[in-house]
């Protein structure tokens, strides 16, 4: 039994030590309140990792939305804007929504960002890591 219970043990180690094990990233929801802020996010990618994604939903009502995803040289690799005001504040719709979503196969090691920027914003964001 013991034998046991320590082969299990270094199995899952070993596995955590090259990759194998994959990260758990909770789906997250932003209800966005009509505030403006701009938060960053970093997701981990392991070197060997076989496969990363993501998945980016939003709906506003109001305001301006921008979220950009990059990876780890800096280059943006998906995201969308979704835009209801002009610069001066004018109703241009009554909604917007946006859609992002890409999975890589051997994705670049390293920590990827994703950026998001509320400008009065009013709606929703939901963030899906697939790691």
């Amino acid at each position: 039994m013991k034998i046991s219970v320590l082969f299990i043990g270094l199995l899952f180690f070993s596995q955590l030590a090259i990759g194998m094990v994959k990260k758990n990233y909770p789906d997250t929801i932003f209800d966005l309140s009509g505030s403006s802020f701009e938060k960053e996010y970093i997701v981990d990618v392991d070197p060997g990792q076989d496969r990363f994604g993501f998945s980016l939903k939003g709906k506003i009502t109001k305001g301006n939305l921008k979220v950009d995803v990059l990876d780890p040289d800096g280059n943006r690799r998906c995201g969308f804007g979704l835009k209801t005001t002009d610069e001066n504040g004018k109703q241009l719709d009554a909604q917007a929504k946006g859609v992002g979503e890409d999975f890589y196969d051997d994705p670049i090691p390293g920590k990827w960002k994703i950026r998001i920027t509320s400008s009065k914003a009013k709606g929703y964001l939901k963030m899906s890591i697939k790691n």
